[in-house]
């Protein structure tokens, strides 16, 4: 059997969807006063968003990153400073 990246027949005949987005009127509004603004990546909404992601999900703090790669550095970061102070509680 050859692989279809080798000329081989694919597996599927129809690709599969990654995802779907749901954007409304109201986010393309908030985006584009955001990217009009003085404050594109840091300022007010970023610390709206924290705080209303914080209370959708049923927790005190919550932190955004720019990226998973971001998200995922700061916690090992995070480990490893919480395994050399003796552990810690993160909720």
């Amino acid at each position: 059997m050859t692989l279809a990246i080798l000329g081989g027949r694919p597996v599927r005949t129809t690709r599969l969807p990654y995802g779907r987005q749901s954007i409304n009127d109201e986010d393309v509004r908030t985006a584009v006063e955001v990217l009009r603004s003085d404050w594109i990546t840091t300022g007010p909404k970023v610390g709206e968003f924290e705080e209303s992601f914080a209370a959708c999900v049923g927790s005190r703090y919550a932190v955004s990153f720019s990226s998973g790669t971001a998200a995922m550095l700061f916690e090992c970061g995070f480990n490893a400073i919480s395994s050399y102070a003796g552990g810690s509680r993160v909720d």
